[in-house]
C-alpha cells in the first residue's frame, strides 16, 4: 500500500497526464481549415515575424563561435552564407506548425470568415498598419508600467509608513 503522500502524488502525475492528454485526442484538423490556417498565416502578415529568426541566430552563432576562434572568421562568413538560404527555407515549418494551431482551435468556417476578412479592405489595412501600431502599443505599455511602478511604489511607501517603516 502506497503511503498517502504517494498515493496523492500518484493521483497528481495521472490528473495532469490526463488533463493534457485531452487534447491529444480531439479530431485531427481536415485540410480544408489546414488551407485557411496557413492562409491566415500569411494573410495576417504573422508570418513576417518568423523571417528575422534565422539571421538572428545566425548572428548569434557568428558572435559566439567568432568571440572564442577569431582566426575562423572568413571561413565562417562563407558557411554561414552557404547555409542561410537552407536555413531560411525551414520557415515554412512555423508557418505549418502556426495553421495547425489555428485550425485546431477554429472550426472551418470561422477560419473561412477570417480569411475573408484579411481579404477585404479593413483586412489589408489592418496587416499594414499592424507593425506600427503593434509598436505603439508597446510604447504605450512602457509608459504604463513605468507610471504603475512609480505609483505602487509611492502607495507602498505611504502604508508602509503608517506601520512605521521608511522605504
Amino acid at each position: 500500500m502506497l503511503p498517502l503522500f504517494h498515493r496523492s502524488a500518484a493521483s497528481a502525475i495521472l490528473l495532469f497526464g490526463l488533463a493534457f492528454a485531452v487534447p491529444a485526442c480531439a479530431q485531427a484538423p481536415s485540410e480544408a481549415q489546414l488551407v485557411l490556417a496557413r492562409q491566415i498565416v500569411v494573410q495576417s502578415g504573422m508570418n513576417r515575424s518568423f523571417s528575422p529568426i534565422v539571421p538572428q541566430l545566425m548572428n548569434q552563432l557568428w558572435a559566439r563561435l567568432t568571440t572564442t576562434r577569431p582566426e575562423i572568421m572568413a571561413d565562417l562568413k562563407v558557411v554561414l552564407e552557404g547555409l542561410q538560404d537552407e536555413f531560411t527555407k525551414q520557415e515554412s515549418q512555423i508557418v505549418e506548425s502556426s495553421a495547425r494551431i489555428f485550425a485546431v482551435r477554429m472550426s472551418e468556417a470561422e477560419l473561412r470568415d477570417v480569411a475573408a476578412f484579411f481579404n477585404t479592405p479593413s483586412g489589408k489595412k489592418y496587416v499594414e498598419a499592424q507593425p506600427v501600431i503593434l509598436d505603439d502599443i508597446v510604447a504605450a505599455i512602457d509608459a504604463w508600467r513605468q507610471g504603475l511602478s512609480s505609483s505602487m511604489l509611492d502607495r507602498v511607501r505611504v502604508e508602509m509608513k503608517k506601520k512605521g517603516h521608511d522605504i
